[in-house]
């Protein structure tokens, strides 16, 4: 099973997001594009930046360092993926609670019916 934690929206209590909690795989392997989809644009204004440097200072830096920086972005947006995404929607949305579940639509429902029993 995994970890979800779910977001409901500050302006319309039944638009609910679940978002897995850990290591993103596919934030790891697509690294700027998966920040793109989900227009992290923090996350890719940054990585920007280091692709640019890396590209200007290449003399300066050597080919292995870039290679290493370029690295530790993915693995950051692997790490850390997830969480830049449930940053980036505490604006609209507000942490409601965590559920464990084997995918997102189960997780949902989940939710659903803990709020249902639990007011009923």
């Amino acid at each position: 099973m995994k970890i979800f934690a779910i977001y409901c929206s500050k302006f319309d209590k039944n638009h609910i997001i679940p978002i897995q909690e850990g290591f993103s795989f596919s934030a790891l392997i697509f690294g700027i594009f998966w920040a793109i989809y989900y227009r992290i644009w923090t996350a890719v204004i940054v990585t920007f930046l280091i692709a640019v440097i890396c590209t200007f200072f290449t003399s300066q830096l050597g080919g292995t360092a870039c290679f290493f920086l370029n690295n530790l972005m993915m693995l950051v947006y692997g790490f850390f993926g997830q969480d830049m995404l449930a940053y980036k929607l505490s604006n609209q949305y507000y942490f409601a609670d965590i559920v464990l579940a084997y995918n997102e639509e189960e997780a949902e429902v989940k939710y659903r019916n803990y709020q249902y029993h639990r007011y009923v």
